[in-house]
């Protein structure tokens, strides 16, 4: 009997020791694919945060420097300008009209 205790004994420590084993592996491999999904997410993070930064750059250096701000500033206002000159006979049409009635 008692060596069928021994091995009953030594059987339930070998299948601890795997159970161990299997659950230390487990955890690795979580904890891998847990660092693999993080990596994966921050590479899109950092991309977005390399972007927001070189276009913080391009609008820093744009207000920095008076001739590309100039530059951007004469467009917008040429833009509406022209829109402001097509749309203006239009309004003062119907004014003219009346005043001249």
């Amino acid at each position: 009997m008692q060596s069928i205790d021994s091995l009953s004994t030594a059987v339930n420590i070998r299948i601890t020791d795997l159970e161990d084993s299997l659950n230390a592996k487990a955890e690795r491999l979580t904890e891998e694919k847990l660092q693999l999904l993080r990596d994966i997410l921050l590479v899109d993070d950092r991309h977005i945060a390399n972007a927001i930064i070189q276009r913080i750059k391009e609008i820093s250096e744009s207000l920095e420097t008076q001739e590309k701000l100039s530059q951007k500033i004469d467009r917008i206002i040429e833009k509406r300008l022209s829109q402001f000159v097509k749309e203006i006979p239009a309004i003062l049409k119907l004014t003219i009209t009346k005043t001249l009635q």
